[in-house]
This record gives structure tokens, C-alpha cells and sequence, in this order.
């Protein structure tokens, strides 16, 4: 089927848009982290976390991590259903980035990736339904630090961070916690969800009704 589509000029789209061009911009991302620790802007980090959902950006991050020289390990909170989102899926996308990397400069260095430590606990009932957890880190992060997150990405892994801390499992030395939520709206933008509603087929609405997308 996927080269039926091709033959015709169809465009595939993977789950989540992960491929291994596109982990390419958080390989970057690490490496401007490690210039800014070089440059004394912060400590290097013991531990990074992430929301893990088709793992391009975990990828990224940690091939950017072993490149770059540090020791920073990756905690990527899943946030999608468990069989998407797994080590090995992870492990597979990296071999093909260095790959991809590697055609535009065949003198970069193949480095070994151990797999990342996925945290599986704050997925709740299902993907995008919101938890308790979730709910109160985005409030926190909102009230205390001024920093917007969502509930479906990025709140789930700042509650793993406070879960692990109250728990006593975080490893010593500096936490960092990757905001992955984009501070810039898109046109049209609404929190509500009052404009998507409004701009999808009827067929659709009850993907974006009270129920669908309550507390779980």
C-alpha cells in the first residue's frame, strides 16, 4: 500500500511525524545545550526529561547528548500507548538518524546510544486524557514559574519529575526539564478549543467534546 501511495505522489506521514531527518533539529538542540554549558550558562544536567511519544525527539536529544560529550541521562516519559512507544522503537529511529546524518557528513563519528530509561507510569487511561498528576504540574508550573504546558506532552513529564523526587529517585546533581511545548500560538489560536470545533466536519466534534477529552 505504502508504495501504491508512493507511485501516485501521495506523502506519507508517520505516527507523531517522527523520522530519522527530522530528529536532526533536537540533535542540534543538544549540541546548543552543550555549548551553553561550555560557556557556564548552566551545570551539565544528571538527568533530562522529555515526554516520549514517537521518540523523534528523544532521539534527537540523546544522540545530541553522546555526540556533544555528556553524561546527561534521558528520562522520556511516555505519553502514548505502550507498544508505540518503547526502547526498541527508540534504538531503531537512532540507527536510522545516524544514518541519515552520516550521508551529509560521512566524517561523523557513529556513537553507541544505550537505550533510554522510559517512565511509564503517567500515561493514565489513554493518550491525551488528562490526570490528576498532570493537571497539578501544569497548575504549579503556571502559578509558580510562569511556564505554559499541556496536559497530553509536557505536564506528564514535569509530574514524573516531582513523582521520582517525592519518591527520592532522582539522581543527584542538576535536573532539567525539557519544555517541548511551543511558546508561540499559531493563528487563530484557542486554549478553549472553541475555533477547532468550530472549523471540523460535525462528524468530528465528539473527538473534542467535555467527555472525550476530560479528566481520566
Amino acid at each position: 500500500m505504502a508504495q501504491l501511495l508512493r507511485r501516485r505522489g501521495t506523502m506519507l506521514i508517520p505516527w507523531g511525524g517522527s523520522n530519522a531527518r527530522g530528529t536532526i533539529s533536537y540533535v542540534e538542540a543538544s549540541l546548543e545545550l552543550a555549548e551553553q554549558i561550555q560557556a557556564g550558562d548552566l551545570p551539565e544536567p544528571a538527568l533530562a526529561a522529555i515526554p516520549l511519544g514517537t521518540g523523534g525527539t528523544a532521539v534527537g536529544l540523546q544522540l545530541g547528548l553522546r555526540l556533544a560529550g555528556l553524561e546527561t541521562r534521558l528520562l522520556a516519559v511516555r505519553v502514548i500507548d505502550r507498544f508505540l512507544g518503547t526502547r526498541t522503537i527508540v534504538a531503531r529511529l537512532a540507527n536510522r538518524a545516524q544514518r541519515e546524518m552520516r550521508r551529509f557528513d560521512p566524517t561523523l563519528p557513529i556513537v553507541r546510544i544505550a537505550p533510554c530509561e522510559v517512565e511509564h507510569r503517567q500515561f493514565g487511561r489513554g493518550y491525551g486524557r488528562i490526570t490528576p498528576a498532570a493537571l497539578d504540574a501544569a497548575h504549579q508550573a503556571s502559578t509558580l514559574e510562569r511556564i505554559e504546558l499541556e496536559t497530553t506532552y509536557t505536564a506528564r513529564a514535569l509530574a514524573a519529575i516531582a513523582c521520582r523526587s517525592r519518591e527520592g529517585r532522582l539522581p543527584p546533581g542538576p535536573i532539567l526539564f525539557w519544555n517541548t511545548f511551543s511558546s508561540v500560538h499559531p493563528p487563530g489560536y484557542d486554549p478553549g478549543g472553541a475555533t477547532v470545533r468550530h472549523l471540523l466536519p460535525r462528524r468530528w466534534s465528539h473527538l473534542f467534546d467535555d467527555e472525550s477529552m476530560g479528566e481520566g
